[in-house]
């Protein structure tokens, strides 16, 4: 049976490069979110996630689909919008290897709830300035939206919650070094050979 590595940490903390890095270094499948956000350039439906429409969205939830559902408040374009993101059943067969997912700390629970102790949840830990810088680097952000999304995380991802449920925390600012850590743990705890 695999595993599934649930990672978690506040905006620009490098979840995206270490999900990346889990797939192309250790052969993890991707667990595919769906969501109503619009795609962004370079995005592929069905590659990056599945793409839906508000409508399909409250249709898949309706039938029982979804392991977890949440919406997160947002500005696009400047305006507030809403987007909702989900972890559907069939995205997931543990029989077939290893997986790996980006999820908030109320996804990692319904998660958890379905697949128990197969699951390994890991904390990115970067330090604001860092993450400021890279966020504006990548674009597509205002401060507004930056400043938003930051007193969101606050709120979040506390030292009390964090430390309740998450099994590793990296704290390195260079990716290659936390990727290291995280394949070390996972063998190093029988997770992996």
């Amino acid at each position: 049976m695999g595993i599934i590595v649930a990672l978690l940490g506040k905006s620009a903390s490098g979840k995206d490069t270490m999900l990346s890095k889990l797939i192309s270094g250790l052969g993890f499948f991707r667990v595919l979110p769906v969501t109503t956000r619009p795609m962004r350039p370079g995005e592929e439906n069905g590659r990056d996630y599945e793409f839906v429409s508000r409508e399909e969205f409250e249709e898949m939830d309706r039938s029982g689909r979804f392991i977890e559902s949440r919406e997160y408040h947002t500005l696009f374009d400047g305006k507030p919008d809403v987007w909702y993101y989900a972890t559907a059943r069939d995205s997931i067969d543990l029989e077939k290897g290893n997986y790996t997912a980006i999820v908030d700390l109320a996804a990692l629970r319904a998660i958890r709830s379905e697949f128990g102790s197969s699951v390994v949840a890991v904390f990115l830990d970067v330090p604001e300035t860092v993450r400021k810088k890279r966020c504006f680097s990548r674009g597509g952000f205002s401060l507004e939206e930056w400043e938003r999304r930051e007193a969101d995380d606050r709120i979040k991802y506390t030292p009390e919650a964090i430390s309740g449920n998450i099994d590793l925390l990296l704290t390195s600012t260079e990716t290659d070094v936390s990727f290291g850590e995280l394949e070390r743990y996972l063998k190093g705890t029988g997770r992996i050979e």
